[in-house]
């Protein structure tokens, strides 16, 4: 009993400790890839200090993707803002947010959070509003060719200021599109799909809709959560566990106390506590009993008073926030040479 309850105590403390992230940490890039990103971070650098950025995103874009890092994410995301395209700058942000508090780095998750909120309000939006009755069967709404999915349906998304194509189609009926100019720090654009004229389109029967497929925009930052969410699934049946666990530990003491006292009273010993010599060690045994049962007490007692606040303190589901000027803060670019 004691081994057992000391085992289940070792686990419940254990959840009590934040625990890492239960995504896997993604493989490093190979040598070869490695080098190539640090060139291209290192052209890059110098292109925006000469001012070129629309020459140095698409090395910082490379860069990115042979081997991704805070650095390089925090640099793409700059010039991204500085060449105008404010919504791909923003998301950017929201990764590098992201990254920075998995990697517990305050300084860079609070920087990048910066931006992200001198940005939201300056986004452009595009809204795709698809009336009930033009909501045929296997419908497909596209924008710029990715397709938007029911959810994202009659929603303000963040887009990249200039011209967008937005297009419908459906099984049997004749594709619609149209070209939407979006302009304007705030501003919002709107498009309204008609209704689709019978005819032969271009579409194929699409791949179910249940309207939670992602559409292809920015994805949201997730709000500042008070303390890293580790075990968060398991906080809860662990501590309902170590309750009952200690509860249980609980009544052993009672019943080892209870038996060691029956034993106390069945020594040999007179009215004047004078004990025969097998009357000494049956009072000996019955001392040792209650120690121990006492002891046993004490630990299901704390066992179940941790279950309470395992249970109790269960962290719920996560949910981040991020101007356009260098705050010089210094962020690791994993090798990448220029730090800022």
């Amino acid at each position: 009993m004691k081994l057992a309850l000391a085992l289940c105590l070792g686990a419940a403390l254990g959840a009590l400790v934040p625990g890492e992230a239960a995504a896997q940490p993604t493989p490093p890039p190979s040598a070869e890839a490695q080098a190539s990103s640090d060139a291209l971070f290192e052209e890059a650098g110098k292109l925006m200090k000469a001012g070129d950025d629309a020459k140095a995103c698409p090395l910082l874009e490379e860069a990115a993707r042979l081997a991704p890092g805070i650095g390089i994410l925090f640099r793409l995301a700059e010039c991204y803002e500085h060449t105008g395209r404010t919504a791909s700058a923003w998301t950017r942000y929201g990764e590098v947010v992201t990254q920075a508090r998995a990697a517990k780095n305050d300084r860079q998750e609070t920087t990048a959070r910066d931006r992200v909120a001198a940005l939201t309000p300056r986004l452009t939006r595009l809204r795709i509003e698809v009336p009930a009755d033009v909501r045929v069967a296997g419908l497909e709404v596209l924008r710029d060719g990715e397709v938007v999915g029911s959810g994202a349906w009659a929603v303000d998304l963040p887009v990249n200021p200039g011209e967008h194509v937005v297009a419908a189609r459906a099984p049997g009926h004749a594709d619609f599109e149209t070209k939407v100019e979006t302009e304007g720090e705030g501003k919002v654009a709107r498009v309204v799909i008609p209704k689709l004229p019978p005819g032969s389109g271009t579409s194929k029967p699409p791949a179910p809709d249940h309207g939670t497929r992602p559409a292809p925009v920015p994805a949201p930052v997730p709000d500042p959560e008070p303390a890293d969410g580790g075990g968060a699934g398991a906080g809860l049946p662990l501590g309902i566990t170590a309750v009952v666990l200690g509860a249980a530990g609980m009544g052993a003491g009672v019943g080892l106390g209870l038996l060691a006292r029956g034993n106390a009273r069945s020594a040999a010993c007179d009215a004047d506590d004078v004990c025969t010599s097998e009357g000494l060690d049956t009072r000996a045994r019955a001392v040792a009993l209650g120690n121990g049962a006492t002891g046993i007490f004490f630990v299901g007692a704390a066992f179940a008073l941790i279950g309470v606040v395992v249970a109790a303190t269960s962290p719920a589901s996560e949910a981040t926030e991020g101007d356009a000027t260098d705050t010089g803060v210094t962020f690791d670019t994993r090798g990448h040479g220029l730090r800022f």
